[in-house]
């Protein structure tokens, strides 16, 4: 019961967030850096790109039971985040250099982490609340 409520809470951010970070990047690269690409279609393949990397490495954590598989998926996990995220902005931005694409990806994570902790804080009080 407890484990697939987790891989069901997991699901759920994960499709929260995909799209919530689309439209963080959207909006950070285009009003804020002015970049060419003007559509919603390239932030939403960028993020839906990098949930589903996130989501199955979790998944994989989660149905492992040992903390050390957590631990490392965990690390992993950041690291792909890091290195994927700045490589698709680049790629799919047509960016010249990679400082440029290293700072939109900076100020995106910054935004969308202020949101995500937002929504997970406020999926774990409906949690909380069911539960009771």
């Amino acid at each position: 019961m407890v484990l697939g409520m987790n891989i069901a809470i997991t699901l759920l951010h994960a499709i929260i967030m995909a799209f919530i970070g689309a439209l963080i990047l959207f909006l950070v690269a285009w009003k804020l850096f002015k970049l060419k690409d003007k559509s919603f279609k390239t932030p939403l393949k960028i993020n839906l790109i990098i949930y589903a990397v996130i989501l199955i490495l979790r998944l994989i954590g989660i149905l492992s039971f040992n903390l050390a598989v957590i631990s490392i998926m965990t690390v992993l996990i950041f690291v792909i985040v890091i290195v994927l995220g700045i490589y698709l902005i680049k790629k799919h931005y047509k960016l010249r250099r990679w400082a440029k694409a290293v700072l939109v990806w900076l100020v995106w994570v910054i935004f969308a982490q202020a949101i995500g902790y937002l929504i997970s804080g406020i999926l774990g009080m409906i949690l909380v609340a069911s539960a009771v």
